[in-house]
């Protein structure tokens, strides 16, 4: 699947500085993006500033998605790209797959980006990895898998001895979460 630069705007959207959600593409954008607003400094904090309403990110995001796909799933987006450390081992998933991958867990999405990553992979990590990518086959050809998960408890705590951490997976999410511009989505 073919993954484009877009550029987004995103709008203040609460009463604390900083809390933002994505407002429009770039190119559908009908407003000022120099429009100023007024938004407590934070929640500790009840001082009004001044701040700017718009803000415009670029963001790689799959090329047939519309802003209504990635209203629905640009959260789940993020989190995934951030997960796999950027959008290189999402690129050669079908439209079809990527809905799939989205809707694995945390530590298995980060699981598939570190396989991905692995220049020199023993046949062990190339073996976990051909299997994460079936179950991810066989989720977006609508069929239930064998499995609950892609990978047995035993696999997955074999992955350590390869520097391989699911711990990691819970530490992006929670970086993800509390700071807004962690978005690794160029590559």
């Amino acid at each position: 699947m073919k993954w484009t630069k877009r550029k987004i705007v995103f709008k203040e959207s609460g009463e604390n500085a900083g809390t933002i959600s994505a407002y429009s593409f770039l190119e559908d954008f009908t407003g000022d993006l120099q429009e100023k607003t007024y938004k407590f400094f934070s929640t500790d904090i009840d001082q009004y500033v001044e701040v700017d309403l718009y803000q415009v990110r670029e963001i790689c995001i799959p090329e047939p998605w519309t802003w209504e796909d990635y209203q629905r799933k640009g959260t789940k987006l993020r989190f995934a790209v951030a997960l796999c450390e950027g959008v290189e081992p999402l690129k050669g998933f079908t439209q079809i797959e990527l809905e799939a991958f989205l809707s694995l867990d945390e530590e298995d999405k980060y699981i598939l980006g570190q396989l991905y990553a692995k220049k020199d992979k023993s046949e062990f990590l190339q073996s976990l990895y051909a299997q994460m990518l079936e179950y991810i086959r066989t989720l977006s050809q609508g069929e239930r898998p064998k499995y609950r998960t892609p990978l047995s408890g035993g696999q997955c705590k074999a992955l350590a001895k390869f520097r391989i951490w699911i711990g990691e997976a819970k530490k992006i999410s929670n970086s993800v979460y509390w700071d807004k511009k962690h978005i690794k989505y160029e590559n």
